[in-house]
């Protein structure tokens, strides 16, 4: 939800009118810099007494996704339309699937760099926050940030709150029978 949320906002953020230099991109570039840095370490020394040393370095945290995401997000979606953010995401989810389930480095650094991007394989005990599918959900977010921002800034204010509200509909259905999946 966060992830999405953030998507959405940035890509609003991205549909203001300009008006004058911004530094909001500035502002969460070293945000996302703070947390990959900083936030990180803080997060690996508060697991060390539950996981280990060994198991608190190699694991991701949602942080770092969030982190890169708005690294990368600022600069990213003003520069890209929608349609393009869309095919961004489908690409960075489909890279996502084939680290995970078609990508088997036997180099322990490539393996790293395989869960980092795609996440653990199907049976690794391991939790992690890979990088490649929240990205894809950040990017999808920021088309429906822009969606409502063209709405808001057309005077369609209802609309957007329905839409806003089928969107919510959808990902409350979505989650549902993920969970029922599993059942």
């Amino acid at each position: 939800t966060f992830m999405v949320i953030s998507g959405m906002m940035m890509g609003f953020l991205a549909e203001r009118p300009k008006v004058g230099p911004s530094n909001t991109a500035r502002t969460l570039v070293g945000r996302g810099i703070f947390l990959l840095t900083v936030g990180h370490a803080l997060i690996v020394i508060s697991c060390i007494p539950r996981l280990g040393l060994d198991a608190a370095l190699t694991r991701g945290f949602i942080t770092d996704v969030i982190g890169a995401a708005i690294i990368v997000g600022p600069w990213l979606i003003p520069r890209l339309g929608v349609a393009a953010r869309a095919l961004l995401a489908a690409a960075l989810y489909a890279a996502a699937i084939f680290v995970s389930w078609g990508w088997a480095p036997t180099a322990p650094a490539l393996d790293l760099l395989d869960y980092a991007l795609g996440g653990p394989n199907i049976g690794d005990p391991r939790v992690n926050f890979p990088l490649l599918p929240w990205l894809a959900l950040y990017m999808l977010g920021s088309i429906v940030g822009s969606r409502l921002a063209a709405l808001l800034r057309a005077g369609r204010a209802l609309r957007a709150e329905l839409e806003l509200a089928a969107y919510g509909l959808v990902a409350v259905m979505v989650a549902i029978g993920i969970k029922a999946s599993f059942m």
